[in-house]
């Protein structure tokens, strides 16, 4: 890590961070010298298939850092998810292998909740 960067962050720790974040360390030894060379509390940023290794958070908790984020994970799980679901809809596939059982999807979207709530309201009536 050069000298400027190395004082930039001990600057931020004098101003009250709360928590180092170095931009996208490209080797495992570049990420261990983040842990090595600064005080305080790192995060990592994982970007699977960005410039930083995509480490496990055990790894990454070995090394030292207090949190890692991934920020991009979920939207490329569910872009994947559904790229494959129209796939399979354009081809007239089965796509019940790709679905949450419907009940579950209710539940985790609270619709029960929202249906108790709303019976109050004459508006809402639904049938069963």
């Amino acid at each position: 890590m050069s000298q400027r960067a190395h004082q930039c962050e001990w600057s931020l720790l004098r101003l009250g961070a709360d928590i180092l974040f170095v931009e996208a360390p490209k080797t495992v030894a570049e990420i261990r010298s983040v842990c090595a060379d600064l005080p305080g509390a790192k995060m990592a940023n994982i970007v699977e298939g960005g410039e930083t290794p995509d480490l496990s958070h055990a790894e990454l908790g070995e090394i030292g850092y207090a949190i890692a984020a991934c920020p991009l994970t979920l939207m490329a799980a569910a872009m994947q998810a559904m790229t494959l679901t129209l796939e399979a809809l354009a081809g007239d596939k089965p796509r019940d292998p790709m679905l949450m059982d419907f009940v579950e999807l209710r539940r985790r979207i609270a619709f029960d909740d929202y249906y108790k709530a709303s019976a109050a309201y004459k508006s809402s009536f639904r049938s069963s």
